[in-house]
């Protein structure tokens, strides 16, 4: 067997914008256009907020990465709301089918006459996005993990029930740090 089935031949990205205040955004840019940098990082600030305020929504659907051994797909709804201390809320699922099929190719191929040392490091990281996928078969026999994220309205991302940020810091051996404080309120 040989890396080839896992590299992507297939790609989709189908994502829907309502709502997005363009002729604001427009104007901010051009207003910027020719000023100094300050000014171009103050518009790029500005934007969660207009975003917010015109309660822009991101409906992310038939969303895809496909190869011979993997197959991915993304869909969920996320929605710029104000008050959000990240800015958006809402939930998307992304599901790997053959993730655990993939490592142990890969696994094999390391370990191989003549192996490449650099596919056990590619073994070890799809491991970790293993290890925190919610397991199901396939009626191929295949594996499926689900990874379900929400992003909350206090600025929280859960990813299958549990704080990402907690997660990611003890896959890391770190302590998390605290998601960042609410925006100031919108002045009019």
């Amino acid at each position: 067997p040989d890396v080839a089935g896992i590299v992507p031949k297939d790609i989709n990205v189908d994502l829907r914008v309502d709502n997005l205040p363009l002729k604001k955004i427009m104007e901010a840019i051009f207003k910027t256009a020719g000023t100094a940098q300050g000014e171009k990082e103050a518009m790029a600030a500005n934007l969660p907020q207009l975003l917010q305020t015109a309660g822009t929504v991101f409906n992310i659907q038939n969303t895809y990465i496909r190869s011979p051994d993997l197959d991915s797909s993304l869909a969920g709804t996320l929605e710029a709301r104000p008050g959000a201390v990240s800015t958006i809320t809402g939930k998307t699922t992304l599901a790997i089918k053959g993730l655990d099929e993939a490592i142990g190719k890969l696994q094999t191929l390391a370990t191989g006459p003549g192996a490449d040392p650099q596919l056990m490091g590619y073994a070890s990281g799809l491991t970790a996005l293993q290890l925190v996928g919610t397991p199901t078969k396939a009626s191929d026999g295949k594996t499926i993990r689900t990874y379900n994220f929400e992003f909350t309205q206090d600025g929280k991302i859960l990813l299958n029930g549990v704080d990402f940020q907690m997660l990611a810091a003890s896959l890391r051996g770190a302590p998390a740090s605290p998601p960042p404080a609410a925006p100031a309120p919108v002045k009019k």
